[in-house]
């Protein structure tokens, strides 16, 4: 079982200083600055997730300091416990090569995504520790399995709203099981109120219960899907997202492989589920551990169809869709001739799934020539596409010439803050055009008014700046003067009579 978790760990190695100036993770470590800094959760602040990932990066930060390294240690850990509670769930479906095999091709993609959000990874290892439970209750009945099934997925739940998906299937599952009923649900539910008891009692402890379910749930229904939504057929078929900007050509290596096992197998795998709680539902036949495997599986697709199915995000809720399909080919390689008459197709199989030319790109050190370069920085030194360079480095030069004073930068550069170990300024969001609501941007204006902030840093990005004004130009044109312009970011000065 520890064969996945060494390779996987030899792929993450390389990409812990790996970090973009745009992406999901910047948000996540100003939220914690924010946490260790004293500050509640959407009641301070506005937070459009489940507040895990905020609290457990937060008391990192308060113990051991603002550090990239540190951040990605963290998430690392959530990835290699994920790798290792999938071998465990594969081992009970297939031989242990084939386990090894699954869970190591699903965990060595992961590090490829560092960078998204830290709750995309501690989610879906909770949700797999909630699957594990739920297996090893379904087969032995033990009534404090079915509990810490229920608690592992709240847990999962407290890391991302959209895994409330597991809600259901769990419940699904229970009922399925056999007569009597009652005594597992009422275990799933104990197990559950354990942390969403105590959520709500920090909650409402702390006066933030209505701006809890403001922040969340308004943000889930109402902006983020209007924001982040592609009209159909571009959304599902183009997996947004999956072409990774940083790999360069090599991205399109994933395409292929992502599109048939995130996408096609997952919505098989959701038919196969249907079937098999239709035939227990009219007494044809018992729902079995595969059955089990399969409705987990198809909660997990759903939470990531109620967002935007993009290839990372479906890479990281599949695993479980893998062990079937791997099962499958098990079942059909039994004999010699099977074997040698899906040698080709395995093959070709293998090769997609392998991250290599992905992983080379997206080195500092393997790929010196490439598309990336390495700066230093007050968080440490990181890896970053050369074309963000120049503003890191700009970013890096103002907050040490200015120690007095506070640095803020827009209008999608949260990450800036943590790689020169400053706080936040005002609202950690992303200042965009439909994201951002006329009340959030009330806020951030203010907080940008403040005295010390003397510079603004305003870094391009040429993949979310799509056209203008943003939401903050009017405000920079009337309080900022521009200090200097190169082609990737504007410093911004505060005007004299501001």
């Amino acid at each position: 079982m520890w064969a996945p978790v060494a390779g996987t760990i030899l792929a993450l190695w390389p990409r812990l200083d790996l970090v973009g100036l745009h992406e999901d993770e910047g948000v996540v470590s100003a939220w914690a600055s924010l946490v260790a800094a004293g500050q509640v959760p959407y009641r301070d602040f506005f937070t459009f997730a489940t507040p895990g990932a905020a609290f457990l990066y937060g008391a990192e930060y308060r113990l051991l300091g603002v550090s990239v390294f540190g951040d990605r240690l963290l998430t690392s850990l959530g990835i290699l416990a994920a790798v290792a509670l999938l071998a465990a769930i594969a081992l009970r479906f297939l031989p242990p090569p084939g386990a090894a095999a699954v869970a190591l091709l699903w965990g060595v993609w992961l590090p490829v995504f560092l960078g998204y959000s830290q709750y995309h990874f501690w989610c879906i290892t909770l949700a797999l520790a909630a699957t594990l439970a739920l297996l090893i209750a379904f087969e032995t009945g033990r009534l404090h399995w079915w509990a810490l099934a229920g608690g592992a997925a709240a847990l999962a739940f407290l890391f991302l709203q959209s895994l409330l998906t597991l809600a259901p299937a769990l419940l699904l599952v229970a009922f399925l099981r056999g007569r009597p009923v009652l005594p597992r649900l009422l275990a799933l539910a104990a197990g559950a109120m354990v942390p969403v008891a105590l959520l709500i009692g920090y909650l409402l402890a702390t006066g933030s219960f209505a701006d809890f379910f403001r922040d969340t749930a308004g943000f889930t229904v109402g902006t983020y899907r209007s924001f982040n939504r592609q009209p159909f057929p571009w959304n599902p078929l183009l997996l947004g997202d999956t072409l990774n900007w940083r790999a360069g050509e090599a991205a399109y290596w994933e395409f292929p492989m992502f599109w048939l096992l995130v996408l096609l197998l997952p919505v098989v795998v959701a038919g196969v589920a249907a079937f098999l709680t239709l035939g227990a539902v009219l007494g044809r036949a018992r729902l079995g551990p595969g059955g089990v495997l399969a409705i987990v599986s198809s909660a997990l697709f759903a939470s990531v169809v109620l967002g935007l199915i993009g290839g990372p995000l479906g890479w990281l809720a599949a695993p479980l869709a893998l062990v079937l399909l791997a099962g499958r080919i098990d079942a059909s390689t039994r004999g010699r001739r099977q074997l040698l008459a899906l040698a080709p197709a395995l093959t070709l199989l293998l090769i997609g799934l392998a991250p290599a030319p992905v992983g080379w790109a997206l080195s500092c050190d393997y790929n010196p020539g490439g598309r990336l370069l390495a700066v230093k920085t007050q968080a440490g030194s990181v890896c970053v596409r050369s074309a963000d360079a120049p503003a890191l480095r700009e970013a890096v030069t103002l907050v040490a010439a200015n120690p007095g004073r506070r640095v803020a930068f827009q209008p999608s550069a949260l990450e800036l803050y943590e790689l020169t170990g400053t706080q936040p300024i005002g609202q950690p969001l992303w200042l965009l055009n439909g994201l951002v609501s006329p009340a959030l941007l009330g806020e951030q204006e203010r907080a940008l008014l403040d005295p010390r902030v003397e510079y603004l840093l305003y870094v391009n990005d040429v993949y979310l700046d799509l056209g203008h004004p943003w939401a903050v130009d009017d405000f920079l044109a009337a309080n900022f003067k521009i200090e200097s312009a190169v082609k990737t970011y504007t410093l911004y000065r505060r005007a004299a009579d501001t």
